[in-house]
């Protein structure tokens, strides 16, 4: 498990609820912590919108973490596209470098 959004954030009272569920997602080691991962970097757009729909996809199904990403984020889609939005332009505000994930070698995953 690793913050979608950098843990950095919070320690620097930028985001207090990085540490919810809504920004916890799993991460390969390489990508969270190798020579090419995030470090404290802002993720790119398309992974927010990825993170968008992870979590929607939670609160449609029912799922037992419905309710609370619900309460974090907003009780509709936009109110949750809406939060996400807000959280990355804290990101931007606050961290230099931009990062998305980087294609690799299935061998060296």
């Amino acid at each position: 498990m690793d913050h979608f959004f950098p843990w950095i954030l919070k320690e620097r009272g930028e985001m207090r609820d990085a540490d919810n569920i809504w920004n916890l997602v799993l991460a390969c080691r390489t990508c969270n912590r190798g020579e090419r991962g995030k470090f404290a970097s802002v993720p790119k757009p398309w992974l927010v919108a990825r993170l968008h729909e992870r979590n929607n996809r939670l609160v449609d199904s029912h799922h037992p973490l419905r309710e609370t990403i619900m309460l974090q984020t907003g009780t509709d889609a936009d109110a949750r596209a809406s939060f996400l939005r807000a959280r990355q332009q804290i990101a931007r505000d606050h961290l230099i470098h931009e990062w998305e994930p980087w294609e690799q070698d299935s061998d060296n995953a």
